[in-house]
This record gives structure tokens, sequence and C-alpha cells, in this order.
């Protein structure tokens, strides 16, 4: 199959109408029109991916008010089949993170939050002190943190998500709530809150656990991470 500008122009066509066929901003990359990056090759009128290929794909969506996650351009689509989410250029995500500003896995994420507790004023802000990762609690389940807030005698568990938490999430970020509020309880803590530090934002799963937690007196904030790099000048 050879690709050409009315082949392109067709594979664009068929997403823009796709995207005017759901006018409502998305609130989470779930709630996206998305396709496999082979399949979007192919509808181009090509077998394989080149950075020719994306390149020219990037640009006839950019021209159609179209806008990929990723990025038809980026390097992460270089290997594997992503799948490539597409949204009306005025109707973005609010929140939503280029990809090169994630780790890949949760295990990196949390070490790097260990390695530089000090550098967040949001902990620093709270008085969170003692971390312990993979802390078991007393329902057998394993909180990624486990850490204490000594100025209100209060017990913290934060969960992470590399990317966006899904549906599945909500019920065990739920679970969660209700074992580090028994888990402080039985210890002497005075209350609990559980923070979920994600990627990517979910609002559909935030508004289910905190409505969750509202109802049972408990507290879940929140949080997206980024991840940058800056170049300094060498003195």
């Amino acid at each position: 199959m050879a690709v050409t500008d009315e082949k392109v122009a067709r594979c664009v066509a068929s997403y823009r109408e796709k995207l005017d066929a759901h006018p409502r901003t998305p609130e989470s990359l779930s709630q996206a029109p998305a396709s496999r990056l082979h399949v979007i090759i192919e509808l181009a009128g090509a077998k394989r991916r080149n950075e020719a290929l994306l390149a020219q794909l990037d640009q006839a969506f950019t021209d159609a008010e179209i806008v990929t996650y990723p990025r038809l351009t980026d390097p992460v689509l270089k290997r594997g089949d992503p799948r490539v989410f597409m949204f009306d250029r005025s109707r973005q995500i609010k929140g939503l993170t280029p990809t090169r500003q994630l780790f890949h896995d949760e295990k990196t994420l949390q070490s790097f939050i260990l390695a530089n507790l000090d550098e967040f004023d949001e902990f620093r802000e709270l008085g969170l002190s003692d971390f312990r990762p993979q802390a078991r609690l007393d329902s057998g389940r394993r909180v990624d943190l486990l850490c204490k807030r000594p100025a209100l005698n209060q017990l913290v568990g934060i969960e992470l998500k590399v990317r966006e938490p899904d549906e599945r999430a909500a019920g065990q970020l739920q679970q969660y709530l209700d074992d580090l509020a028994e888990h402080a309880r039985k210890h002497g803590y005075d209350s609990a809150q559980l923070m979920v530090i994600a990627g990517q934002p979910e609002k559909s799963v935030r508004e289910h656990v905190e409505s969750y937690a509202a109802a049972r007196g408990l507290t879940v904030t929140f949080l997206l991470y980024r991840v940058q790099m800056n170049l300094l000048e060498h003195p």
C-alpha cells in the first residue's frame, strides 16, 4: 500500500467525524475516542510506521484541530502498539500531562518519592514523617507508602498510580479508606487520611471515592505528579 495525501486526509477525516459525534469534553482518557497506532497507520495507507509518516499524520491532525495523546511524534510510539487518544483542540482534558513527564512503573515512582521527601511542599506543610514503603495494614493489604502526621495524631496512607486510576482502582481505594480508618483506630491514632498520587486525572473516579469518603467521615486527597528536568548553566 502506498501513502498518499488523499489517504491521509481520509484517515484524519474519519477521526474528525468521531470527535464531532461526541461534542462533550472528556473528563479522562477513558472517555476519549482512541485507536491503536497500527489502525491509524493502515487507514493512512501504510503497512508499518516510520518517522516521516508519523510526522505527516501529526501535521494533518493538527490542521484538522485534532490533538492526539501521545502526540504522533512522541518517541514512545516507536515501540509496541499503543492506544492513541484524540481530542478536539478546544475540548481537551484539564490536567493531562505528556507521557515524557510520567514514570513507566509505580516502583520507580515510589523510589523517587522516597529519595526526595524533603522536596515536596505538600508533605512538608502536613508535617508528614516516618515513611514506610509497602507497609502492611491489619487487614493484610499493603499500602504503597504509610506515614504519620504527628500534629494531628493522624495515620496517612499514600497510594500511587503511575497513570490514571481506573474504575477498578475506585473500589480498591474505597477499601483502603476503610482499612486505614480501622488500622488507625486499633493503633491509637485520632484519624486517618488517604492520599492518591496519580499521573493523569480521572475525574469520575476521584468524585466517586471522595463521595464514599465524605459519607463515612473519612479524608481522601487526590494529587497529580509530574517529572521534569531543568538544565542549568555550568558555574
